[in-house]
């Protein structure tokens, strides 16, 4: 089940992780992901290596969208606030009759 999209009022561009080497990360070109609620919110969270960050954003997005650690993600584009950060972490959650949701928690 998606999300009601009258929850989902963002937009945001996303630059998907696709490697790194010795010559730093790379992404692949921007895209548009649509239906995503984009919170402002400092939180503290443990990425993928075990190490403590902040988070200072957190998009939700259906669960079916793909979106890699590592990515890029632009808020708020054309608004005051408008910024690009990298996916920290990724939760899922999943049930058989509420809406099924994935958040990316960004620096």
């Amino acid at each position: 089940m998606r999300l009601r999209q009258s929850f989902t009022p963002h937009t945001v561009t996303v630059r998907d992780l696709t490697g790194a080497g010795g010559m730093g990360q790379r992404h692949a070109d921007p895209r548009e992901v649509a239906d995503v609620w984009v919170v402002d919110e400092r939180l503290v969270v443990i990425d993928d290596v075990g190490t403590e960050v902040v988070s200072n954003t957190q998009v939700s997005t259906n669960v079916e969208e793909i979106i890699p650690l590592g990515s890029l993600v632009t808020v708020w584009k054309g608004e005051p606030g408008e910024r690009q950060a990298k996916v920290v972490k990724i939760s899922v959650f999943r049930h058989n009759r509420l809406p099924q949701s994935r958040t990316l928690f960004l620096t």
